[in-house]
């Protein structure tokens, strides 16, 4: 799975095979990926990460953990787009999760 933040300034990757995310940064020309010094990449996530969104706004992301059933959810550091783990997280999300997605409550 992969998603970019709202700004247009980094992607997410979920990594299934490797159980973790990965971020890069958005050149805004030419849409290419990069990589920051500023981000320590990629990030732990659960079993299986299958896919991810971020919140509406831009503040937190969620992955789907196939393998292990679960949702983690993280912080986004808006000037680096780094992530950190919720410390509830990750949560029990019922038998092989494939999908996660967030709205906006009006």
């Amino acid at each position: 799975g992969i998603c970019a933040d709202r700004d247009g300034k980094f992607a997410y990757i979920a990594n299934e095979r490797y159980d973790s995310v990965s971020v890069y940064t958005i050149d805004s020309s030419t849409g290419a990926l990069g990589t920051s010094t500023a981000l320590s990449t990629p990030f732990a996530a659960d079993d299986g990460p299958t896919a991810i969104t971020l919140s509406p706004d831009g503040k937190f992301a969620y992955t789907a953990n196939y393998n292990s059933g679960s949702i983690s959810a993280y912080t986004i550091d808006p000037s680096t787009g780094a992530l950190s783990a919720v410390i509830s997280s990750p949560s029990k999300a019922g038998t092989q999760p494939r999908s996660v997605v967030t709205i906006r409550a009006r």
